[in-house]
């Protein structure tokens, strides 16, 4: 047990990790920023999915938006997140006709943290793909904002609509 719990300080930085470490108390910056993102998450709204990807016939939300929404509510708060690292890494081979090609995955950590001094240290991956031969900097710039993009969506419990939906904020 003490081996995971210098694991965990270790992936978070020197920092104790008070969500994992059950053995101690959750002290009181921690609890304000964990108040503050219940209210956050609580005030989020659906972001349109107004993008479209005529290609391969989808609609999304574009991150401008979804990191708009985000910041609205985060700031409202008390609450500044910040990406502290990015690595990219291999994941393995894909399958293709012209043989295996390496996947690149990237990961983001981010520092969540409050005005109250409370603070959490997240992390959200994305694959690159197989290829970066055609243009890694936009490969890798594009991946940089799906990993802020994922890393809001989930720390806030964004809801995905679509414009039919009746929770979609044309229909509300």
């Amino acid at each position: 047990a003490a081996g995971d719990r210098a694991d965990a300080e270790e992936r978070a930085g020197g920092r104790r990790d008070p969500v994992s470490d059950a053995s101690e108390p959750i002290r009181e910056p921690q609890r304000a920023l964990f108040a503050a993102l219940a209210s956050a998450i609580a005030e989020t709204a659906p972001v349109a999915k107004s993008g479209n990807n005529p290609e391969q016939r989808y609609k999304y939300a574009p991150a401008s938006a979804v990191v708009a929404e985000a910041d609205r509510v985060l700031t409202k708060h008390g609450i500044a997140v910040v990406p502290i690292s990015a690595k990219i890494a291999t994941a393995g081979l894909s399958e293709s006709k012209a043989g295996g090609r390496t996947i690149f995955v990237l990961t983001v950590q981010f520092l969540v943290a409050h005005e109250a001094g409370g603070s959490l240290v997240g992390e959200m991956s994305i694959a690159l793909g197989a290829n970066l031969s055609g243009s890694p900097p936009q490969a890798s710039s594009s991946a940089l904002t799906g990993c802020e993009r994922d890393f809001y969506r989930a720390l806030l419990r964004m809801p995905r609509v679509d414009e039919d939906d009746p929770d979609h904020p044309k229909n509300t």
